[in-house]
């Protein structure tokens, strides 16, 4: 007995792998895109935090703190505003006013694109450029 091919059960067949693949494929797609969401709202949170903490520690007052006893010494012989930067000189600097105004440049959370220490004897200078 021959067996009769009924065209039908091939578009039924065809259409039936078509969708699988179909739903297969956006499943694999829902889950790219949403794992892609999650890994950009965590950068966002991540931003979030760190401008957070970046505003929290510049208006801290340690910082204010470090900032007037640079910005107000009595050795502060120049201080020119640059594009992004602020340059300051320090000038006649006994050795402990050398080391305390190095340390407080080299301690706090500046951003410094030059710095030169020079000692000549018991005197000293300082040339700092720090970033805006």
């Amino acid at each position: 007995m021959k067996t009769q091919f009924d065209p039908a059960t091939l578009v039924v067949g065809v259409s039936f792998v078509a969708i699988t693949i179909a739903a297969g494929w956006m499943m694999h797609e829902h889950s790219v895109l949403k794992e892609a969401a999650a890994q950009r709202d965590a950068s966002v949170q991540t931003f979030e935090r760190l401008a957070s903490l970046k505003t929290r520690w510049e208006n801290s007052p340690e910082i204010k703190q470090k900032t007037d006893f640079l910005l107000t010494h009595s050795a502060l012989i120049r201080q020119e505003k640059r594009q992004k930067s602020l340059f300051l000189e320090y000038g006649n600097l006994s050795g402990n006013e050398f080391d305390r105004i190095a340390s407080t440049l080299l301690n706090a959370p500046f951003v410094i694109k030059k710095l030169v220490l020079s000692r000549n004897g018991n005197t000293g200078t300082i040339s700092v450029e720090i970033e805006q």
